[in-house]
């Protein structure tokens, strides 16, 4: 078997998914994850969000601590000996290990690093590959041709930058935009029947500008999408029109579908903390109603917001007194929410 996931960091869920659900002729569901790669990619991977795997949550730089001497942690990360590499006492728990496949990421972002998957070469293949079309084709028919076990992560990062280079709102459209226009040419190159395949394509995150991403993440920045096409004997459809980012591994390893009266994400923030999360959410589905409740640890303070869900999209209702049974939630799945 073979897995495909294809990542369209930093794409919010906009018009265009639903002509990348055509092309793929995938099931379309909104996809809860993190508010950056790193804990997306952390819940896709280990089927947990990431203060289960550490007390207060993985952040960006607390991979650091995982390094048996991070001074030595200079230069280019593919280069760096074995000691300055984080050594994850849960790595081997995650899809790859679980699936006993090799695992080939093209222009990596977070997986090489962070998780520390260069501490196993046997296992692990960095292939960098330009993104014009010409290279991009060359590629996927590439990987398409092989009969080899392999889970592939395919990262492309033009709706990230559109979002860290726009001047403004309505500069961040055109360019979020263009991007989209990239990523449908770039799913016109694929065979999505392939057998005995897995396709993920998704975005692990939204944009975090206009407005700026504080502790308090509205629906765009964390709630996204997947489309998901699955060519094996025994697939199966999620029930829900919502699933979590950890969904993939219980997917990829069990071949099921988890069934969530809450769904729960967290967030760290660089310019508030970058060792760990500061932020967690709870979420409930209700249909036609979306709700979820954020507890910001500096604040000391829960928030609710409310959304109605139609045909895939939320439109914002109002903030309005938390739910009670939700921030009992909370504290039943994040230690340090009190």
């Amino acid at each position: 078997m073979k897995i495909y996931c294809i990542k369209f960091d930093g794409l919010p869920f906009c018009s265009e998914v639903f002509q990348m659900r055509d092309k793929v002729s995938g099931h379309l569901v909104r996809q809860i994850g993190g508010c950056a790669t790193i804990e997306t990619m952390t819940q896709m991977l280990t089927g947990k969000h990431s203060s289960e795997l550490k007390s207060h949550g993985i952040g960006y730089t607390s991979w650091m601590d995982a390094c048996e001497d991070v001074t030595k942690a200079v230069g280019l990360m593919i280069n760096r000996p074995q000691q300055a590499l984080p050594n994850w006492s849960w790595l081997k728990d995650t899809v790859p290990f679980k699936l006993n496949c090799k695992l080939e990421v093209m222009n990596p972002a977070t997986l090489c690093g962070c998780f520390g998957y260069l501490r196993h070469q046997n296992i692990y293949t960095r292939v960098d590959v330009d993104y014009d079309i010409d290279s991009q084709q060359r590629y996927i028919e590439k990987i398409q041709a092989s009969d080899e076990d392999v889970m592939y992560v395919l990262n492309y990062v033009h709706a990230h930058d559109a979002c860290e280079l726009s001047m403004d709102e309505s500069d961040l459209k055109v360019r979020q935009r263009k991007a989209s226009k990239y990523f449908l040419e770039i799913l016109g190159l694929w065979n999505f029947n392939e057998p005995d395949a897995l396709f993920w394509v998704f975005s692990d995150h939204g944009h975090w500008r206009f407005p700026e991403l504080g502790g308090y993440p509205q629906e765009h920045n964390f709630v996204t999408w997947a489309v998901i096409k699955d060519n094996r004997p025994a697939r199966v459809l999620p029930m829900s029109n919502f699933i979590s980012a950890t969904d993939f591994y219980y997917y990829a390893v069990h071949n099921d579908w988890p069934i969530h009266d809450f769904y729960f994400t967290e967030d760290c923030r660089l310019n508030i903390d970058s060792k760990k999360s500061t932020t967690a959410i709870a979420c409930k589905y209700l249909n036609p109603i979306f709700k979820y409740v954020t507890y910001h640890e500096p604040d000391d303070k829960f928030i609710q917001r409310n959304y109605s869900y139609f045909n895939h999209e939320l439109t914002f209702m109002f903030e309005s007194g938390v739910d009670e049974n939700i921030v009992e939630q909370l504290k039943l799945n994040f230690e340090w929410v009190k």
